[in-house]
């Protein structure tokens, strides 16, 4: 092979060569040995300035990450920032979740959790239809209708009578209280200074003292008993049947201002004191003798005893 000598009035030819086998060592941001090359050492910024379609951040992950085929093991936190996090599912406590409901949606499976706009169109959709018991209430909903309540402060609302009469189980109540049915209890308050009509009463009994302003009419069935003395002006007997004084065990007596007994009743006598008189009007006597012993007859204004 003929050696080249160039001189220096002469420009060297271009040689290459045919096959290089080893190439020259590198240095830099990829470093190699003989033909053997690896990535050097060079920054981010030297790299994100080399990447054409993106940038790369800092990452920096814990001490004790593991590498894995799939995945890894974090024994810290992870924090993704703004950046969003994918993955088909994972596991919390053991347990493993692959979907999180939205909205309305609801799959009752262990694998799954509610956001919270699904929990509360959940509790909206079912609120109609919640049964069971509170363990504990300490406000109770507002009452309509004929009990009324705020918070837990309830009052009496709106109703009718005939509302009324149906809720109440022994009795009834009248719309003008003229009538009242069932057993009454004990009046304790105040007494009433006008009562126009009482209705029927069975049984009365009064402690204290009647005063009556008007008349105190009965029937021919009525009778007054047990009565220790009746203070008056006048007492008439009126009745369509026989009428009397029954005197019983007691003596009847007229007693005058003095409180002196001149005329009495006493076991079917009438016995006039000295100086009293009495008046006694006989209607509808005999006009002519009955014919029968001691029998009184008007004999013309003049009082006989038949013989």
């Amino acid at each position: 092979m003929a050696k080249y000598i160039p001189d220096s009035n002469t420009t060297p030819p271009v040689i290459n060569a045919d096959t290089v086998t080893t190439n020259a060592n590198l240095t830099g941001h990829v470093t190699s040995t003989g033909n053997a090359a690896v990535l050097g050492s060079f920054t981010l910024a030297q790299l994100n300035t080399a990447i054409s379609d993106g940038t790369v951040g800092t990452q920096t992950l814990p001490t004790d990450f593991v590498s894995a085929t799939n995945g890894g093991t974090f024994g810290g936190n992870v924090t993704v920032g703004s950046n969003s996090l994918t993955a088909g599912s994972f596991v919390i406590g053991g347990h493993t979740i692959d979907d999180i409901d939205i909205t309305s949606e609801f799959v009752d499976a262990d694998a799954h959790i509610m956001s919270s706009k699904a929990i509360g169109a959940r509790f909206a959709l079912k609120n109609a239809d919640t049964t069971g018991n509170a363990a504990t209430v300490t406000t109770n909903a507002n009452l309509t209708g004929h009990i009324t309540s705020v918070g837990n402060t309830a009052s009496l609302g709106s109703f009718t009578t005939a509302q009324l009469n149906a809720a109440i189980s022994d009795g009834s109540i009248n719309v003008d209280q003229t009538n009242v049915s069932g057993s009454a209890a004990t009046v304790t308050g105040a007494a009433q200074t006008n009562i126009t009509s009482v209705g029927t009463l069975t049984a009365v009994t009064v402690s204290g003292n009647i005063n009556a302003n008007g008349n105190i009419v009965g029937d021919d069935g009525t009778n007054i008993t047990n009565i220790a003395s009746v203070s008056c002006d006048n007492i008439y007997f009126d009745g369509d049947g026989a009428t009397g004084i029954e005197m019983g065990a007691n003596d009847v007596s007229i007693v005058d201002s003095d409180g002196n007994k001149n005329t009495t009743f006493t076991n079917d006598t009438l016995e006039v004191g000295v100086d009293s008189t009495i008046k006694i009007i006989f209607n509808n006597l005999p006009t002519s003798n009955p014919g029968v012993t001691g029998q009184l007859w008007n004999n013309s204004g003049v009082l006989n005893i038949s013989g």
